[in-house]
């Protein structure tokens, strides 16, 4: 799901460059380029889709661990 937003991100932005016009000019300076545009989308993703889950399943394979250690 990620490579395919990015992707999708990076070809359409350089296939219509006139949607992302309307944007202040420090925010065009990302959304000029596809593979700029393509390589933030995947960053901010995969902190989205990666970074909140890990410490959830850590907590639960420690509380897992822990347990079997006291049996």
């Amino acid at each position: 799901m990620i490579i395919a937003c990015s992707v999708g991100m990076g070809l359409g932005v350089t296939v219509v460059p006139e949607l992302f016009s309307v944007l202040p000019a420090s925010l065009q300076i990302l959304t000029s380029n596809g593979i700029v545009a393509g390589s933030v989308i995947a960053i901010v993703l995969n902190i989205i889709f990666n970074m909140k889950p890990e410490k959830k399943c850590r907590k639960k394979v420690l509380s897992l661990f822990c347990r079997k250690n006291e049996a």
